[in-house]
C-alpha cells in the first residue's frame, strides 16, 4: 500500500479520543544507611511475557520503551492515565488532554503525521489507533518511520478497558493501568445497576449534525448508551457510523436526543433546524447536550461519558 494511503488510515476522525497525568514514583534516593547490597543473581534474566497489539502482531520492540510517540488523542489519554505522560516525546496535533500534554512536540496531524519529526524523534515506539489499517501497511510504516509500532482497535466497551491493559504491559506501568481499567469496570457497572429495571428509553446520539451522523451497532458508544439505559435507534443501521436523512430521524423518532458534537450555535441546536421541531425529543424537552471528547474517545474518561448519557436518559436517577 502506498505510503500516503498508509497515513490515510491511521485513525477513524470520528474517533478523537480521566483525570491528569500520574508520573511513576521517582526512585528513592541513595544513603549511607542503605541496605547492603546483594551480589547480583546468577539466573538467567526473566523474559517478558509475550506482548500482541490488536492487529495481533506481537511486539518486538524494546519493553519497556522509553521514547514514546501518540498518533491519536485517545493513545495519548491513556498513557498519560496511566502515569507515562514523562515517556511522550511526540503526540499528534489533535491530542488536547489532559492539559499538560500541550507542552509534548507535536509531530504532526493524525492522518498526516510527519515523517521527518517522527524520525527526528528517535522513539522506541509509536502507538496509534485505527480501525482499517492492514498488518502490511504497519510493516510499511514502521520502516518509514524507524520505529516499531503498536496498534490499539477498540471495537466494544470491553476493548477500552483492555486498551488501557495492554497500554499499561507494553510500557511497563501494569499495576497502574489495571487501576485505571479496574476504575472504569467499576463505573460502568454501577451505572447499570442504577438504571437496572428503568424503562429503556430510544435515544439518538448524535456525532455530527453535516451530514447528520450516529453511532450504529456493535460499537463502543452503541455498548455505553445500552449500559446507560437506553435503546439506540440506530442499532440496526449496517454500518457503525451511519448518516441519517430527516425523514429516516422523523421515523426513528428517538424518546432522547443527544447532542455530543463539537458545532456550536444553531448548527448544534436540533430545537432550531428545520423539520426537526415534528421530533418527540423536541416536542417534550428532550435534547441534552453532553461533551464531546468523554463521551466520543475510547479513553478512561468514558467513566465520566456514560455518566451524562445517563443523566440524559435517566434523569429521574442521576
Amino acid at each position: 500500500m502506498p505510503l500516503r494511503l498508509a497515513l490515510a488510515l491511521l485513525l477513524l476522525p470520528a474517533l478523537l479520543g480521566g483525570g491528569g497525568c500520574r508520573q511513576p514514583p521517582a526512585p528513592p534516593a541513595s544513603s549511607s544507611d542503605a541496605a547492603p547490597q546483594q551480589p547480583a543473581s546468577t539466573a538467567p534474566p526473566r523474559r517478558a511475557e509475550a506482548l500482541a497489539d490488536d492487529l495481533g502482531r506481537v511486539w518486538q520492540g524494546k519493553r519497556p520503551p522509553r521514547r514514546v510517540i501518540s498518533l491519536a488523542p485517545n493513545v495519548t489519554e491513556i498513557v498519560c492515565a496511566i502515569g507515562g505522560r514523562s515517556r511522550l516525546v511526540g503526540i499528534d496535533t489533535a491530542s488536547d488532554y489532559p492539559p499538560q500534554v500541550k507542552s509534548i512536540p507535536r509531530v504532526g496531524d493524525f492522518l498526516r503525521p510527519s515523517v521527518e519529526q517522527i524520525v527526528a524523534a528517535r522513539a522506541d515506539a509509536i502507538l496509534l489507533s485505527s480501525a482499517t489499517i492492514t498488518p502490511q501497511s504497519v510493516a510499511e510504516l514502521e520502516n518509514t518511520f524507524r520505529a516499531p509500532i503498536f496498534v490499539l482497535n477498540p471495537v466494544r466497551l470491553p476493548d477500552v478497558a483492555r486498551n488501557v491493559r495492554s497500554v499499561g504491559r507494553l510500557l511497563g506501568l501494569e499495576a497502574p493501568a489495571e487501576a485505571v481499567a479496574r476504575e472504569m469496570e467499576r463505573q460502568f457497572a454501577a451505572v447499570a445497576r442504577a438504571v437496572a429495571g428503568r424503562p429503556r428509553r430510544s435515544v439518538f446520539l448524535e456525532m455530527w449534525h453535516e451530514p447528520l451522523q450516529s453511532v450504529g451497532p456493535k460499537t463502543f458508544l452503541d455498548d455505553l448508551i445500552r449500559t446507560a439505559g437506553g435503546r439506540n435507534v440506530a442499532a440496526a443501521q449496517p454500518r457503525p457510523f451511519p448518516t441519517f436523512s430527516l425523514e429516516a430521524l422523523l421515523a426513528a423518532d428517538p424518546e432522547v436526543y443527544i447532542v455530543a458534537s463539537m458545532a456550536q450555535g444553531a448548527a448544534g441546536d436540533p430545537t432550531r433546524r428545520s423539520g426537526f421541531g415534528a421530533l418527540r425529543a423536541v416536542r417534550t424537552g428532550r435534547v441534552c447536550r453532553v461533551p464531546a471528547d468523554p463521551v466520543l474517545r475510547p479513553t478512561p474518561r468514558l467513566a465520566e461519558g456514560i455518566r451524562h448519557l445517563a443523566r440524559a436518559i435517566h434523569p429521574e436517577v442521576f
